[in-house]
């Protein structure tokens, strides 16, 4: 039963004049609904951004705030995964074809944390400041297959503050924004000859001074001194984060970053076409500690 009370003019009134004093309705704004939530899990075995290990520990949701702390939250556990997937989940197929995952037959996806690093391809260094911009909503972890010449794609969304993965895509290298740019990078990586060919003379090389840690060192080095340093280029495949930088099939410039995964390490090389209109590495920067 409902019992209903008679309120008294003198209340309504208070109420009237204390509605107006805070004045008058609030907008609202959306929050993200798991910002204060904990994730308890012993699967943590990565390092945030930050330096901060959360092994075992707690991990707070607020990871939405910067889409690479949400990236390695997403790819370390299993149950975070399925909370931030829209079911089904389309996934479409390189021939046009389309099909869907159900939460069901969801398995756990490592994204890219099985490996030592990953990467990020850009057109330009400019947009390399992309990565620490907080008002991205789009984003996507790409696989790379050079020798198969196919790809696939996470594309993620996020929505009212929230990160989610909506839907992965198939397709082939031809279709790639970068496919000339990659196809020269498969062979600079694996063809040691075709390697010291196609870079600039002196090269410029950028490291941490080793007299001084917090010191960096800017000088150039020829092609023997490039062969001893023996850096790190994936094969194979490269896994590559877009964080929303735009790819231009004319554009003269590439910059690939190989960053590590929880080791600090950090290789960027950067390529421009020569007078020639070939590919070739001018600058590289080791700074990784």
């Amino acid at each position: 039963m409902m019992i209903f009370k008679k309120i008294q003019p003198f209340i309504i009134w208070c109420g009237v004049f204390m509605f107006i004093a805070c004045g008058g309705p609030k907008k609202q704004t959306q929050e993200n609904v798991y910002a204060h939530d904990e994730l308890y899990t012993e699967e943590f075995t990565l390092k945030d951004s930050t330096g901060g290990d959360f092994s075992g520990q707690p991990y707070p949701m607020a990871v939405d705030e910067s889409f690479d702390d949400f990236v390695f939250a997403y790819a370390a556990n299993k149950d975070f995964q399925v909370q931030r997937t829209t079911f089904p989940l389309r996934v479409y197929e390189a021939n046009g074809d389309s099909s869907v995952i159900s939460k069901l037959h969801w398995k756990p996806d490592s994204l890219f944390t099985d490996r030592y690093f990953y990467t990020i391809l850009f057109d330009q260094e400019n947009d390399m400041e992309l990565i620490s911009n907080p008002d991205i909503t789009e984003a996507k972890v790409e696989w790379i297959y050079l020798n198969a010449n196919n790809t696939k794609s996470y594309n993620f969304e996020r929505i009212d503050k929230v990160w989610m993965l909506k839907s992965i895509s198939k397709g082939y290298l031809e279709k790639y924004n970068n496919e000339e740019f990659v196809k020269f990078y498969n062979r600079f990586a694996t063809d040691s000859l075709f390697q010291i060919s196609r870079i600039t003379v002196p090269l410029e090389y950028i490291t941490i001074d080793p007299e001084d840690d917090f010191e960096i060192l800017e000088t150039v080095i020829d092609a023997n001194s490039w062969t001893s340093l023996k850096p790190v280029l994936p094969t194979n495949k490269l896994v590559n984060i877009n964080y929303g930088q735009e790819y231009n099939s004319k554009s003269k410039t590439k910059v690939l970053a190989v960053k590590g995964i929880g080791n600090g390490f950090s290789n960027v090389f950067f390529f421009k076409l020569n007078s020639k209109g070939f590919w070739e590495l001018y600058k590289f920067e080791d700074v990784g500690v």
